[in-house]
């Protein structure tokens, strides 16, 4: 048993750090810079999961735990989430997110 826990430990942190970054975004007061990074990351993803099944694919296989986030982290996902997310931003109305008053 004093094995199986520091492994479940390291298999958990990545699908544990992914689902919690976006409730972080509820919280009142400065968000602290991982999760800034991470609600950055996961605005980017979403918008290259709109028109790309590949990207989709990806995305899905990484949230239901059937593959890490190296997935999405391989250059030739970063060079499809990052021009996804510049087509977005150039975009008219491109803001991606919306404020909360």
């Amino acid at each position: 048993m004093r094995a199986y826990r520091p492994r479940q430990a390291r298999q958990l942190r990545w699908p544990w750090l992914l689902s919690t970054s976006m409730d972080r975004g509820w919280q009142e007061g400065p968000e602290p810079l991982p999760s800034r990074f991470l609600s950055g990351a996961a605005d980017a993803w979403m918008c290259s999961l709109a028109g790309d099944a590949e990207m989709f694919s990806r995305f899905i296989t990484v949230t239901h735990m059937l593959s890490g986030p190296g997935v999405l982290l391989a250059p030739r996902s970063l060079a499809r989430i990052g021009r996804a997310y510049l087509h977005h931003r150039q975009a008219p109305g491109g803001s991606h997110r919306e404020e909360v008053p």
